[in-house]
């Protein structure tokens, strides 16, 4: 995204600029239309950068829906399809919807530029609502329907309305006589969103890890030893252990990316195509990273693991009900036959 400031004055000081008596006069722009000759070098490196960058989103984003379409064949025709698995759904297509328009917006001469900006804008708000549910999901599983639920139903609603607030202002015109868009302008609360999904991400990570602990460590271990677990996930159970690395690759992967794009937003002096890349990155990281742990948590399936586990519901009554490693592995077991016979 970047800033559309006197771009007609620039092309036209060019080409009325005097040749240098001492050389041969310059040739007339072959293609003046072209939009890149509406910018500084600068400028047009800046967008250039910025095509580039959101085309490779996309092609990371169709690669890992690709990769993924035996996993979520499996998801959609070995379970019930509840509400989860439609705000999975619904988060996988509006991210595709968001980066399909953003490259489009940034490559193709489309004109209506106001009108794309728009559903740029609100595929953004659809795909981080869904992509957030996914993780506030994890937390439904490990609290059922206890008070903390409510406050982080509230907290998803929370981001949610944050990114409704964030995409009011941004507007977008055509580059010269061009067909071409730009986004000319950007709010100065387009970090609101930002700072919400941090916020919701680490008290939801945070629940989850001492949900695990609550549930696998008695009482009296020391605040060294609680630490420990949640670092390295040593003397849990292998679901417990296993549900909490998942969720340690989903924070730990994001939250320095999400960091980087909502302080890269605020700051003006930052070059606003710049200011708009980086987001567009993390909405695709975001989405990749929090699908993938929802397809492990709703099937049952976690990297490491020698077997596939039951049922996240069933594994968590067993770890609740106090059963060892090797007391979850004989069920697991059990249960992995009674579903293949």
């Amino acid at each position: 995204m970047y800033l559309l400031e006197n771009s007609t004055s620039v092309l036209d000081n060019a080409m009325a600029a005097p040749p240098n008596m001492n050389s041969t006069a310059l040739p007339p722009l072959l293609n003046p239309l072209t939009p890149l000759a509406f910018f500084p070098p600068s400028s047009a490196f800046e967008i250039t950068i910025t095509g580039h960058v959101a085309a490779a989103s996309l092609a990371i984003m169709v690669w890992d829906m690709l990769h993924t379409m035996g996993t979520d064949y499996a998801l959609f025709t070995r379970h019930k399809v509840r509400l989860p698995t439609v705000f999975y759904l619904i988060s996988r297509l509006a991210t595709l919807g968001f980066l399909m328009t953003t490259s489009i917006f940034n490559t193709a001469p489309v004109g209506n530029c106001q009108s794309w900006q728009q559903s740029m804008s609100w595929f953004t708000v659809i795909a981080i609502a869904a992509t957030s549910y996914l993780f506030f999901f994890r937390v439904q599983v490990l609290y059922q329907t206890n008070k903390p639920v409510v406050g982080f139903f509230f907290l998803w609603v929370g981001v949610c309305c944050s990114g409704v607030i964030s995409i009011l202002g941004v507007s977008a015109t055509e580059i010269g006589p061009t067909r071409f868009c730009v986004n000319a302008s950007l709010p100065k609360n387009a970090y609101i969103q930002g700072v919400a999904m941090l916020i919701d991400d680490t008290l939801t990570f945070l629940a989850i890890s001492w949900s695990l602990l609550d549930f696998s460590l008695a009482e009296t271990n020391t605040f060294a030893e609680r630490a420990r677990v949640v670092l390295l996930g040593s003397n849990l159970p292998r679901f417990s252990r296993a549900f909490l690395k998942s969720g340690q690759q989903y924070y730990l992967t994001t939250v320095g990316f999400s960091m980087l794009a909502t302080i890269t937003i605020s700051l003006s002096a930052v070059p606003l195509p710049y200011r708009g890349v980086v987001s567009v990155v993390d909405i695709m990281l975001l989405n990749v990273m929090a699908c993938r742990v929802f397809r492990d948590t709703k099937l049952g399936v976690y990297h490491g693991t020698s077997e596939p586990m039951l049922s996240v519901s069933k594994e968590i009554r067993m770890v609740v009900a106090g059963l060892d490693d090797h007391e979850t592995r004989t069920a697991a077991s059990n249960g992995s036959s009674s579903s293949s016979g």
